[in-house]
């Protein structure tokens, strides 16, 4: 079930961005960032467990994916496909037509789950990440999807 995400589930969504992204959101980015009313964080939960989440920013009529996992624990399930189909029906209803994200060239599995999803390549932005662990910078690319 897509709900949105809870207090409670922050740290487990910051741990995944740092461990498996590289991205070290502080305590309070993340709970900042959705108190703005065009930022939504949607988890999908079965039997009240977060299994996958997204957060994004909705604009008019597009939408920009700021972050899409799934907990380690329940990968290669097909979890990702259900939580982009839940959110793809949730940005239709807010009248949604264009979505966007960007994800790194060296993310080698996502880049691979949003072109099975039907998104498309737009651009490469050069040395856009840089790892919290390591320092190296990675390009971004930018990718859309017509929903």
């Amino acid at each position: 079930m897509l709900k949105p995400l809870t207090f409670e589930d922050h740290s487990s969504i910051r741990k995944i961005l740092k461990d498996d992204l590289g991205k070290n959101w502080s305590e309070t980015s993340l709970s900042d960032l959705l108190k703005q009313s065009h930022y939504y964080g949607l988890g999908y939960y079965q039997q009240g467990v977060l299994k996958a989440f997204s957060v994004m920013t909705i604009i008019d009529d597009e939408a920009e994916i700021v972050a899409f996992g799934v907990m380690p624990d329940f990968r290669r399930q097909g979890l990702g496909q259900i939580l982009w189909e839940s959110l793809a029906v949730f940005l239709k209803e807010k009248n949604v037509n264009c979505v966007f994200l960007d994800v790194s060239v060296s993310n080698y599995a996502a880049v691979a789950f949003y072109k099975k999803m039907s998104f498309i390549e737009l651009s490469t932005r050069k040395d856009y990440y840089i790892d919290c662990h390591t320092g190296k910078k990675s390009d971004a690319l930018l990718m859309k999807i017509k929903i």
